[in-house]
């Protein structure tokens, strides 16, 4: 009777190793992707939201609609006219960036979140465990506690 540590090593690499790397490489990918555009943000909330929308590869017609708000409406968010959180967040999150972009680009809008309002605490804890979630998957999390973005 053979036990599962007495099994002769081959040599070859299994189906499930390189699949392992692969996964690696494109996690390895994306951090760095990431990196380069933490890196690149300016410091000025306007120039940042173009620098996030250019990564996003989104063009602002497809983010207003996604959005639900007019293309004028998403132009006023991007140049630090909105003052509504959840519709400068909607926008954030429909570019699907990065939790440390969004998070930096709220720091430097004029409505950044304000953690003394429930509302806004339900930002956050959104922007920490729904990373990779559609905006409607966002919106009907919210929901949830009777909170709308």
């Amino acid at each position: 009777m053979m036990k599962g540590s007495d099994k002769k090593y081959t040599g070859r690499k299994r189906e499930d190793d390189s699949k392992s790397d692969e996964d690696r490489k494109t996690v390895e990918i994306l951090l760095q992707k990431e990196q380069e555009l933490f890196d690149k943000l300016p410091n000025d909330f306007h120039s940042a939201m173009i620098e996030a929308r250019k990564w996003s590869g989104k063009r602002m017609a497809d983010i207003a609609e996604e959005v639900g708000i007019s293309d004028r409406q998403l132009r006023r968010a991007f140049n630090g006219e909105c003052r509504n959180t959840g519709t400068l967040l909607s926008a954030l999150l429909s570019m699907n960036l990065p939790k440390r972009v969004i998070l930096d680009i709220m720091e430097k809008s004029p409505c950044p979140l304000n953690y003394s309002s429930r509302e806004h605490q339900l930002y956050r804890r959104m922007i920490d465990n729904c990373e990779g979630n559609s905006l409607s998957e966002i919106r009907s999390f919210l929901s949830k506690y009777d909170c709308t973005l």
